[in-house]
C-alpha cells in the first residue's frame, strides 16, 4: 500500500513538472514572437483566390489564337516590372507589350513572365500559353500543333520525335481540293491535311516519318454525319498515296473515341491526309455535303 501511494505521488509530481515546463516553453515563444504589430497580418497569409499564389501572373495556362489578343497581370507584384516572353518554341510565336498584352503571331507556344527592370531577375511567369493555328514551329522539345479552322483538332509531338526543326501545319480540306486519286473512295465526315516540312530546307519530312509515334486528335460536327450513317461505326483513316485508298487506322492505334466531344485520337508516326469516315461505306463515293467547307488552294 505504502508503495502504491509513492507511487502515486511521482507520478502526480512529474505531471506537474511537465505541464510547468510547457508554460513556460509556451511563455518564452510568446516573448519572442511578440503580438502581432499594427497592421501585421495575423496567421497564413491569404492566396489569391483567381490565381492562387502570391506572385503570379493570370491567366496562368491559357491558350491563344493566332491573330487575336490575350490580356495578361500580376498578381501580388508591384506594377513597376517588365513583361518578357522569357521562352517559346519560336521567336516569331508572338510579342507583349508593356503593358502586359499578348499579341500572337504564329502557331507555337510561349511562356510569359515579368522581370525585375534592375536586375533582371524573373519575378514570375506562366504556364505553357499555347498559340492555335497556323504553321507551327517544332523541334526536339516536342509541343503541340492546332488547326486553325478546329482547335480541336491537335497533334502532340513527344520530346525527341525529330533531329531537327519542322514547320507543321494541319488545315481542313474540301473534296473539291483533294488529289483525284483520294476521291470517290469513301464517305467521310471530315477531312485535314496534315504536313511537317524542314523548318529550313522545305523537304518534306512528314511522309518521311517520325522518330517517334505522335497523337493526333481529329474532331467532327454531327450536322455532318451523313443521314444513316451511325457515330459508333466513325473511324479514322489516312490515304495511302502509293496504294490510292483509304486505310483505316488498326484498332491498337487508337488511344481514345469520344463520342461527346466528338473527338478520336490515334497514334502515328507519319503526317499526311486524314479523315473521319464510315467504316461500314469506304467504297461508296463521297457525297460532297460532307466534306465541310471548301477552300482553294490544296498542294497536290
Amino acid at each position: 500500500m505504502f508503495r502504491k501511494v509513492v507511487f502515486l505521488g511521482a507520478l502526480v509530481w512529474l505531471i506537474v513538472v511537465a505541464l510547468a515546463a510547457t508554460d513556460l516553453t509556451a511563455q518564452k515563444r510568446k516573448e519572442e514572437v511578440g503580438p502581432p504589430q499594427e497592421g501585421e497580418a495575423v496567421g497564413p497569409p491569404k492566396e489569391d483566390e483567381e490565381a492562387g499564389s502570391l506572385k503570379r501572373i493570370v491567366p496562368h495556362k491559357t491558350r491563344v489564337l493566332v491573330g487575336l489578343t490575350r490580356q495578361f497581370r500580376t498578381v501580388g507584384i508591384p506594377d513597376a516590372v517588365t513583361w518578357a516572353v522569357v521562352d517559346s518554341s519560336d521567336e516569331e510565336v508572338g510579342t507583349i507589350d508593356t503593358t502586359g498584352l499578348f499579341t500572337a503571331l504564329k502557331g507555337g507556344w510561349v511562356i510569359i513572365g515579368v522581370k525585375d527592370p534592375q536586375t533582371g531577375d524573373v519575378l514570375a511567369s506562366t504556364d505553357t500559353v499555347w498559340v492555335m493555328g497556323g504553321p507551327t514551329k517544332v523541334d526536339r522539345r516536342g509541343g503541340r500543333v492546332f488547326a486553325a479552322s478546329d482547335t480541336f483538332v491537335v497533334v502532340h509531338f513527344p520530346p525527341n520525335a525529330t533531329e531537327r526543326a519542322m514547320t507543321v501545319l494541319i488545315e481542313k480540306r474540301g473534296i473539291h481540293e483533294l488529289p483525284e486519286k483520294a476521291k470517290g473512295k469513301g464517305v467521310a465526315v471530315a477531312v485535314f491535311e496534315f504536313t511537317a516540312v524542314d523548318a529550313e530546307t522545305g523537304e518534306d519530312v512528314g511522309k518521311k516519318g517520325f522518330k517517334a509515334k505522335v497523337r493526333l486528335t481529329l474532331h467532327y460536327n454531327d450536322e455532318d454525319i451523313p443521314e444513316g450513317v451511325a457515330e459508333e461505326d466513325l473511324v479514322v483513316a489516312t490515304f495511302d498515296e502509293d496504294e490510292e485508298e483509304w486505310k483505316v487506322v488498326p484498332e491498337e492505334a487508337v488511344v481514345e473515341v469520344d463520342l461527346e466531344a466528338n473527338t478520336i485520337t490515334v497514334e502515328t508516326d507519319h503526317a499526311s491526309l486524314w479523315a473521319v469516315m464510315d467504316e461500314t461505306s469506304l467504297a461508296v463515293p463521297v457525297r460532297s455535303n460532307t466534306w465541310g467547307k471548301v477552300k482553294a488552294g490544296f498542294a497536290r
